[in-house]
C-alpha cells in the first residue's frame, strides 16, 4: 500500500494525517515537498503527525520523522501503530519522537512548550 497524506495547514499546530506505508518512494517525496513548505509558512512550526493508519515504516520514512522533528519547533506523532511504536523505540528515538494516544493529549504537549 502506498503513502497517502493530508495536511492541516491552516492551524498551528500543523496536523498531519497519513496512512499506508511511510517508506522510500515517489509519495514519500511527495510529502516531503508540501510538509516543508507548510512548515516553512508557520513560525514556530508545531506539528502532529498521525500515524494511526501507518502500517509499516522503513528507514527513510524514519529518516523524515527525524528532519521534520530539526525543521519544527515541537513535534510529537499522534497514536503511531504498535508496529510503528516498537520501530521508533528500537532505534532508540523515543526521546525526541514523543508519541501520544490522541488529539486532545497532543494538543495540550504542543501548547506545554514555552
Amino acid at each position: 500500500m502506498s503513502l497517502t497524506f493530508e495536511i492541516d495547514g491552516a492551524t498551528n499546530p500543523v496536523v498531519v494525517r497519513m496512512a499506508g506505508t511511510l517508506t522510500l518512494g515517489p509519495q514519500l517525496t511527495k510529502f516531503t515537498k508540501e510538509i516543508h513548505a507548510v512548515l516553512s509558512a508557520h513560525k514556530p512550526a508545531r506539528l502532529i503527525v498521525d500515524l494511526s493508519a501507518i502500517e509499516e515504516v522503513d528507514s527513510s520514512g524514519l529518516g523524515e520523522l527525524v528532519v521534520l522533528y530539526t525543521s519544527a519547533d515541537r513535534l510529537c506523532l499522534l497514536n503511531p501503530s504498535e508496529r510503528v511504536s516498537r520501530v521508533v523505540s528500537a532505534t532508540r528515538l523515543t526521546g525526541i519522537l514523543h508519541q501520544l494516544p490522541d488529539l486532545e493529549s497532543a494538543r495540550a504537549w504542543i501548547a506545554s512548550s514555552p
